[in-house]
């Protein structure tokens, strides 16, 4: 009778421990689900777009394995996300510097065709002072 109780206590147990590792599961495919979402939002150069549908591909089985009571399984698979999700963020980061570098060279080569315009223009102004200043002289010369 002892070992009845004692078996039946340790099933009760385990099903509540197994019953709090799906719901921490579910939880966790959640917040990664809303984390692709951000990353994916953060995407300007579309550089990880593969990537993120394989993520939610994984996170897709993970609800499916989940729902078949492999907890093993979907914990491992959510080890495979985690990382997943760091290297996305990492080719976002360096998508979004490389956007950021073109963005500045763009800059860089629109400020040299201003300045040049403006060297021209000050040259053409410095031609035109010289012309009136001759001018002038001539006037002074004539009074």
């Amino acid at each position: 009778m002892l070992w009845a109780a004692v078996l039946l206590t340790l099933t009760l147990f385990a099903q509540v421990g197994f019953a709090n590792n799906a719901e921490r599961s579910r939880q966790q495919i959640g917040e990664f689900r809303s984390q692709l979402e951000e990353l994916e939002a953060s995407d300007r150069k579309q550089a990880a777009t593969r990537d993120i549908e394989m993520i939610e591909g994984w996170l897709q089985e993970s609800e499916v394995l989940l729902a078949n009571g492999q907890q093993e399984t979907v914990t491992m698979r959510m080890r495979r996300v985690e990382y997943g999700l760091d290297m996305v963020r990492a080719m976002i980061q360096a998508g979004n510097i490389d956007a950021s570098a073109e963005g500045q060279e763009e800059r860089y080569h629109q400020a040299r065709a201003e300045i040049e315009e403006l060297q021209s223009e000050i040259g053409a102004l410095e031609g035109r002072k010289a012309e009136l200043e001759a001018e002038l002289a001539r006037v002074r010369q004539q009074q």
